[in-house]
């Protein structure tokens, strides 16, 4: 081999290295570094912006003298699902560790969490985990017009997670798309991920830690009227949505609301939840939660499954019981009776 020979094999060999660094692991360090000075610079462009109008497929549900923007996943007061009806898949991975996390809003993690701590006037957000809704999904119809069985899809997120992203949804954070666009502004959590159809929960990257809302409905004869309903006015002291009225009871579902084989379930947490925040004597068991179906709320994009339990336990005693959550705010029982429940 003479030396032109070797002068032209040396030159193929460094084209070919220079060629697979520029299209392997160098361009892919470039991509890298591009994209956090992107992230980087979008964080002076960090503000909120209201809440925007609710899409249409939310439905304005009035309740006295304001109005939930929320649409309906499924289910129906009609036919409520039974514990023997519900399905629940849990697979325990953490969705914020998981390869298609999105890096802009890995990077906002820890603003986010500080802007929630402020907005909500919090001593400090923990890292406690809880299970996440990835999916849901109805079964078809079987035989004798019996409904198919509804399959509860889990996984699990963080409570400040929660804080990050559903709570933090109109946080404008994310650089937009597009070569010069990603320099110049911003577009909130809600714009840059939550897309139609909302239903879709396995397309949503939010945190989607579930509650679960509890009417608690006495059926008395020896009270006037028979038939009343409990409902809570939150404190000043709760975390979130401070002298709101709600449900009777309410929380999100957690690891520690399992069933005997250790799978979280709703059921559970509407149970235990209605003991703690109502009467110590309210000892219902699973299967007397119905659980009408599950709702979506527009200003955080949060789901939350909800229901009732009957007892025939009177006002009386339930609203002069003990009970565990004495903080989370105050209860009284207006008639069970749709003028008195919706005005």
């Amino acid at each position: 081999m003479n030396w032109s020979e070797i002068l032209i094999f040396v030159a193929g060999i460094l084209t070919k290295v220079i060629f697979d660094l520029l299209t392997g692991s160098v361009s892919d360090f470039f991509a890298e570094k591009f994209k956090d000075y992107v992230i980087d610079r979008a964080k002076s462009r960090y503000t909120i912006i209201k809440t925007p109008p609710p899409a249409k497929e939310f439905h304005c549900f009035r309740l006295g003298n304001f109005e939930i923007p929320a649409m309906s996943i499924l289910g129906s007061p009609e036919t409520p699902f039974h514990l023997n009806e519900v399905e629940v898949e849990f697979q325990p991975e953490l969705k914020e560790e998981k390869p298609d996390y999105p890096l802009e809003l890995k990077a906002t993690r820890h603003y986010l969490i500080q802007e929630c701590i402020k907005r909500y006037n919090l001593k400090s957000v923990d890292e406690n985990i809880l299970p996440r809704l990835d999916d849901v999904e109805q079964g078809p119809e079987q035989a004798d017009d019996k409904r198919g069985l509804l399959k509860i899809k889990l996984s699990l997120t963080q409570f400040a997670s929660l804080c990050a992203a559903n709570l933090s949804v109109d946080q404008c954070v994310i650089p937009r798309k597009g070569l010069i666009a990603q320099f110049t502004a911003n577009q909130t959590i809600r714009e840059a991920y939550e897309t139609t159809p909302y239903s879709e929960l396995s397309k949503s990257i939010l945190s989607n830690a579930p509650g679960v809302e509890v009417i608690i409905i006495s059926r008395n004869l020896n009270q006037f009227p028979q038939d009343q309903l409990i409902i809570r006015r939150r404190s000043s002291t709760v975390a979130f949505f401070r002298g709101y009225y709600q449900s009777s009871a309410a929380g999100y579902m957690s690891l520690a609301h399992s069933t005997p084989d250790g799978l979280p379930s709703p059921f559970v947490t509407a149970v235990t939840e209605a003991r703690q925040e109502v009467a110590d004597s309210l000892t219902s068991t699973p299967d007397e939660f119905h659980l009408i179906g599950l709702m979506l709320q527009w200003q955080v994009l949060h789901p939350a499954f909800y229901g009732y339990i009957v007892t025939g336990k009177s006002i009386q005693e339930l609203l002069g019981d003990f009970k565990r959550d004495t903080y989370e705010g105050s209860l009284s029982a207006i008639p069970f009776e749709p003028k008195s429940a919706l005005t």
